[in-house]
């Protein structure tokens, strides 16, 4: 019986009997000693009757060749026996004895609370059954199912003490990473365990061939647990790993069908013969997985040339139901997402947190699908007020879609209370507050100036396309502002309210570093807040202060700092964002130091001067420069990454540069003889002249040469002279430039929240005609 814990009759195991050493155990039988445990060996106990014990039984894969007779000393394929070796290898791990029911219940518990939102398809009673008999020795009926428990473990190891100190130990050469010199790194360590992990999943797929032609419903949550690994990893600068297996993941989901199989009832309903419980389990399982591959596309799928490959109206199954009916594997009819156009939110039938989330993830889709394809730019006559533009149409969905979380007796709205009644499925219900808060921020930023320093209170646009004053309904912009800033604080007091409960995903940490330059922002330019819900009245910077940036230690900032701070132990993109996070502060500090000490200052020529240089635009020019890095969640290609440090000088691997005394660290001259050869793909924007229109700070569509603005070095006169790029940007021959989101109209926050970097050629940016590196001559667009 599994009941009581049994106690050990002897004082040592076999090993530490035979080396002579101290057997330092809890004195139960069913746990391993410490020394087994970092060695990585088995802890094994004499005992005067054992039972069955996994030791003398053979492995499943050295049983089968007992049974094969004769025909085992056949030669196999290479590829085969490469399977082979990782299977007995996953094999081994699985069965090791300090890996027992109490570590798997932990293990699970983990799961459920920083994945299950991302991947809820597994079935725990089923998992918890299979994992019995998986310890019992008994051969697995499918032995796929291995493969989602590494799964598992690559996602949780870095958790648990136990598995960390299981891989802390184990040789270099089975370790298969590099650890880091001088002294004991934890943090290292518990990474290193899942990586360990993960590799032993990787190993047991076998070799592509085999992995992309063996299609089972495990091996496409194998691939996603795979691609989610490797997008929180320390390595996540390079995130082509993660963009693949998701990828592989959808199409062979595709493959198995696993987006069709439900058909919404039309009118009259005929009697159905019960179904059982395992086809009960298996439908929900295939729903679930499905939808997984989809909030996983459209999560890593938001950047630069990243398609979407999977269509919410391609999914013909229905939303997921409770976790309590999946559980106990209740047959439940729920709503189908979008098969025939857009989700009416009120007419959900039977909603839960997780369905819900997935209608949220769907519209989350198209609201960056809006930003994406030019935003305001895009409709840049149509004023966001107008019920027909894109904007009052999404802002409306997003209105509908928290109206409906108001459900009598659902109680899925934002409160204290409802998310203590969602305890044990806290974790979806922060997810869902944290994602639609992100949508909010998403929209309203739109419209926000980027820096506004010559802002009294909220306002819409400095830059073109702007709207004139008698136009505006009264009050739209301080309103607009509100929902930013509130929706901001709203997620701030969720990170408060979890407090070690947090869910450590990847969807987490880069809400909270969308919300913490929000707080960032406000406490530059606290007149946009004016309910100060992201920044304290006695926090406060006033203008012209140079003083240290201090954002980490007070206010909202610092419990988003402190939050990020904690992910960061075990997430390489919360890593990222706490590196960032110090970077965004002081350029705020700074450029509002430059703007109030270059005031007076005067442009030579028809060229207007910056924000920084003193000028009175919106931070377009800034907002240029710093696009990629306050807008990345990620890379999927190395060369993706930014150059560039967030306080616009050009320390970056293409260039070498002296700073000019008089304008600060921004300023500088270019050094194009100790500069090396620039790759083609690389991104050189410390120092550039982009060419906008001196009316409103962009560049109009298909507009015609005229006046702009440029970022001057100083003379020490102190007179500014602009040097102007050759010939305009074209608008008409780069249509899928991301203008709405910021790198034209930089006057909003925060551009789109992931890479969209690429779709502003920044490499035609010059440094001056001295700075091409080829020689040839630097032309934004074709002469009209």
């Amino acid at each position: 019986m599994e009941g009581a814990t049994r106690l050990r009759s002897s004082i040592a195991c076999l090993r530490c009997r035979k080396s002579k050493i101290k057997c330092d155990n809890s004195g139960h039988l069913d746990t391993a000693c410490e020394n087994c445990i970092r060695s990585g060996h088995k802890c094994e106990w004499p005992e005067p009757a054992p039972p069955i014990s996994r030791k003398s039984e053979p492995s499943i894969a050295t049983r089968t060749d007992r049974e094969a007779g004769p025909e085992r000393k056949r030669p196999r394929k290479t590829g085969d026996a490469a399977q082979l070796d990782g299977q007995r290898h996953a094999e081994e791990i699985l069965t090791a004895q300090f890996i027992d029911r109490d570590l798997w219940d932990k293990i699970l518990i983990t799961y459920r609370r920083h994945f299950s939102t991302e991947l809820p398809f597994l079935h725990i009673p089923t998992v918890k059954s299979r994992i019995f008999d998986l310890l019992r020795g008994r051969k697995p009926a499918n032995p796929d199912f291995n493969l989602v428990l590494l799964g598992l473990l690559a996602l949780t190891a870095r958790f648990h003490p136990d598995l960390v100190k299981y891989v802390e130990h184990l040789p270099q050469d089975r370790l298969g990473t590099q650890r880091p010199r001088g002294g004991r790194a934890t943090k290292y360590e518990a990474v290193a365990a899942s990586d360990f992990f993960a590799k032993a999943l990787d190993t047991a797929m076998g070799s592509v061939m085999d992995a992309f032609t063996s299609a089972t419903v495990e091996r496409v949550q194998a691939w996603l647990m795979l691609g989610l690994h490797e997008w929180m990893s320390r390595n996540h600068g390079a995130g082509t790993g993660a963009w693949m297996y998701v990828g592989s993941a959808g199409r062979m989901a595709q493959a198995l069908r696993l987006n069709c199989g439900d058909r919404s009832s039309s009118g009259g309903s005929r009697a159905r013969p019960p179904l059982t419980e395992d086809i009960i389990i298996e439908r929900e399982v295939r729903r679930r997985t499905m939808f997984s591959c989809f909030i996983l596309d459209r999560l890593m799928s938001c950047g630069r040339d990243r398609v979407s490959f999977l269509r919410s109206e391609d999914l013909q199954i229905q939303l997921p139901c409770t976790d309590e009916d999946f559980d106990l594997s209740r047959t439940v009819r729920t709503s189908f997402l979008n098969c025939d156009g857009p989700a009416d939110f009120r007419t959900t039938r039977n909603p839960n947190l997780l369905s819900r989330f997935v209608q949220l993830i769907d519209l989350w889709g198209d609201i960056f699908k809006h930003g994406y394809s030019g935003g305001r730019f895009k409709e840049r006559t149509m004023p966001p007020w107008d019920p027909r533009s894109t904007f009052s149409r999404l802002q409306q969905r997003v209105e509908l879609f928290e109206e409906s979380l108001e459900i009598p007796d659902a109680f899925l709205g934002y409160s204290m209370s409802n998310y203590f009644r969602h305890d044990n499925g806290s974790s979806t219900y922060v997810l869902l507050h944290m994602l639609l808060a992100q949508c909010k921020i998403m929209l309203h930023r739109e419209y926000i100036p980027f820096v506004p320093i010559k802002c009294e209170k909220p306002q819409g646009p400095i830059d073109e396309p702007t709207f004139p004053a008698e136009t505006v309904p009264p009050g739209y912009w301080e309103a607009s502002a509100r929902e930013l800033f509130k929706a901001s604080r709203n997620i701030v007091n969720l990170i408060e309210l979890c407090g070690d409960k947090l869910p450590h995903s990847s969807l987490t940490a880069f809400v909270i570093w969308s919300v913490a330059f929000v707080g960032l922002y406000a406490r530059a330019f606290p007149q946009m807040d004016v309910e100060k819900y992201m920044v304290n009245v006695e926090d406060v910077r006033r203008p012209g202060d140079d003083a240290a940036a201090d954002s980490a230690t007070v206010g909202p900032t610092k419990t988003t700092f402190d939050a990020l701070a904690k992910l960061a132990q075990y997430s390489g993109v919360a890593a990222a964002y706490v590196a960032q996070f110090q970077e965004v502060d002081e350029f705020f500090v700074k450029i509002v130091a430059d703007h109030h000490r270059n005031a007076g200052r005067r442009g030579a020529g028809p060229h207007k001067l910056g924000v920084r240089h003193g000028g009175d635009t919106g931070g377009l020019e800034e907002w240029i420069k710093k696009a990629d890095r306050l807008t990345s969640n990620g890379f999927i290609i190395e060369d993706e990454r930014p150059l560039h440090p967030m306080d616009g000088s050009d320390r970056s691997r293409g260039s070498t540069r002296e700073r000019s005394p008089s304008l600060g660290p921004d300023a500088s001259q270019a050094s194009t003889a100790a500069r090396g050869p620039r790759p083609a793909s690389s991104l050189v924007m410390g120092q550039h002249t982009p060419l906008v229109s001196a009316e409103g700070g962009t560049a109009r569509f298909g507009q015609s040469p005229g006046q702009s603005v440029a970022v001057p070095e100083t003379p020490a006169d102190g007179q500014v002279e602009g040097v102007a790029a050759e010939g305009p940007i074209d608008w008409a021959v780069a249509p899928n430039m991301c203008l709405g989101t910021g790198f034209i109209g930089g006057d909003n926050i925060f551009g789109a929240f992931y890479d969209f970097s690429g779709q502003m050629p920044f490499d035609m940016w010059p440094t001056g005609p001295e700075a091409v590196d080829d020689g040839s001559p630097v032309r934004f667009a074709a002469e009209e």
